[in-house]
């Protein structure tokens, strides 16, 4: 048996929830910067383009009567102010032959100048501005015509790097990388403490509870949420202290009775009693830890509904990982509560005629979705004798067959069958679960019916079972006062037979109540 004094999760609450609320976190920074810095970007591209062509039309103006005039000194003498102002890197005047007049760079003064932007220009006759390469160095160029008769009689151009205009890109994505940054740590940071709040009450509860079962009653955590975690150390604390009176008292009468035997039975039952005491605070803290457990599912199953298409597939595998994982934690808590009253000798057995024949093929067909989805085969036939009435408890009955069935379906793979099968003989019906799965080796048929004990070929094709299922299959077998079988070779299936008497003998001991129904009810 494990020692569940040392187990510890492997998987932290506290992780998970700060991962998925970082993840959140970036998403939404991401989506906001890519909202904001592309409009920003256009906005600084249109106004830089807005300013070039308003100087590109003041230096026409500025040069107008001199290029009237003919002075091509004063023409070159504005033209030169200009360089180096708002980034120009370099100015281009031409006459209305498309000579160059002047060239800042000095490489094109005194030529023919007929490119893409001149020919642009007397289509248009107008500002107009056009990519170019010059010296190895890409450039934006910003040209206006200086019109008589609308026709051009001299161009001026400027240009600007491209570098320049991306320059200021680059500005503005450094400013939303540093900003996106600090709002991401102070997401984080603010996830952290979020977090915290939330499952700091999860793990106190957890280690008091870890420190009682190791013996230590002085544990008492004070838990103040104003919710149902704080109702939950209430009945802790009151819990705690009812096991701590009851001790110290037992411990008193066991030292005044170390010579006494009678007294010591005495002892032994009231310990007996603190044991039951100890098994109900179990089952209370069991039962007060499905409404957290029901948060997380609730909050996973919001979170589906409302933001699933907008996360990532690595997050909705995340997501989808948490609910199964709480489903599972849901199931094994409904499985330890189902072990506690049999331990406890609180399971009412309702003994009532059933016809099992009906009772079976009932449950059968409940069956059925689960295993068309795994392409199974699910077969029901019974034997050619006639099948009783037997008398028993429907719900062992229930639980006992269904686990059975669940089991073979689990552990059987695809296009695989399943056949359930009654029969009669010797006074006792016999209902037959045959797969074919897995199978089980002779090494595991003695262990498969202990407590939280799996086989190594069940675990890997199904990892996240409790080990509990036919430990508690054989607990209710025994209790109505059956027998159950396995016939197994690996690779080969499995089939459990479990032998009900038509006329069981219950032995009293083994439950708190036995109640005798009237015949004729056959209800599942």
């Amino acid at each position: 048996m494990p020692n569940t004094l040392s187990w510890r999760p492997k998987h932290s609450v506290k992780i998970r929830v700060i991962i998925i609320q970082t993840i959140l976190t970036i998403f939404l920074v991401v989506l906001l910067a890519a909202f904001l810095y592309f409009p920003t970007r256009q906005s600084i591209e249109d106004t830089s383009n807005e300013a070039y062509f308003v100087l590109t039309n003041n230096l026409v103006a500025t040069v107008f009567s001199s290029l009237v005039a003919g002075n091509n000194e004063e023409v070159i003498s504005a033209a030169k102010k200009i360089e180096g102002v708002k980034g120009v890197s370099y100015v281009i005047v031409q006459d209305g032959k498309d000579k160059v007049i002047y060239d800042s760079l000095h490489e094109l003064e005194n030529k023919d100048l007929k490119d893409a932007m001149t020919a642009k220009i007397h289509e248009e006759k107008n500002v107009v501005r056009l990519e170019k390469v010059r010296s190895s160095e890409k450039y934006y160029e910003y040209a206006a015509p200086f019109l008589i008769d609308n026709e051009p009689v001299a161009i001026v151009r400027i240009a600007v790097a491209q570098k320049t205009i991306t320059g200021e890109f680059e500005k503005l994505g450094s400013l939303f990388l540093r900003v996106s940054a600090v709002v991401l740590v102070i997401g984080i940071i603010v996830s952290y403490f979020i977090s915290t709040r939330i499952t700091d009450p999860i793990r106190r509860l957890t280690e008091s509870a870890l420190a009682i079962r190791a013996g230590n009653l002085n544990i008492k955590p004070n838990i103040n949420t104003d919710d149902e975690m704080e109702q939950l150390s209430r009945e802790f604390r009151r819990m705690v202290d009812q096991l701590k009176i009851f001790y110290l008292k037992e411990v008193r009468e066991k030292e005044k009775a170390v010579h006494d035997y009678k007294r010591l039975e005495q002892i032994n039952r009231q310990l007996k009693e603190l044991d039951n005491k100890k098994n109900e605070f179990l089952s209370i803290a069991s039962h007060q830890l499905r409404t957290p457990l029901s948060v997380i599912l609730w909050t996973s199953s919001l979170i589906k509904e409302k933001s699933y298409k907008l996360l990532q597939k690595r997050e909705q595998k995340m997501l989808d990982e948490t609910e199964k994982n709480a489903r599972l934690m849901e199931s094994l808590i409904n499985e330890l509560l189902d072990l506690s009253r049999i331990q406890k000798n609180t399971r009412k057995l309702t003994i009532t005629p059933v016809d099992i024949v009906d009772f079976v093929n009932k449950l059968f067909t409940s069956f059925q979705t689960l295993s068309l989805q795994k392409n199974i085969n699910l077969r029901f036939e019974k034997g050619s004798v006639q099948i009783p009435v037997i008398n028993s408890d429907k719900q062992s009955l229930r639980h006992i067959i269904s686990n059975l069935i669940d089991n073979a379906i689990r552990y059987t793979e695809k296009n695989g069958s399943v056949l359930v099968r009654l029969d009669y003989e010797k006074e006792h019906v016999l209902v037959q679960v045959k797969d074919t799965g897995i199978g089980i080796t002779e090494e595991e048929k003695s262990e498969i019916f202990k407590q939280f004990t799996r086989g190594a070929r069940a675990l890997r094709i199904s990892p996240d079972g409790s080990g509990l299922g036919l430990y508690l299959v054989k607990q209710l077998v025994d209790l109505i006062g059956a027998e159950i079988s396995v016939d197994s070779k690996p690779g080969r299936g499995s089939t459990f037979t479990v032998s009900f008497p038509i006329n069981p003998v219950i032995q009293p001991e083994k439950t708190a109540t036995i109640v005798q129904e009237a015949p004729g009810d056959k209800s599942v």
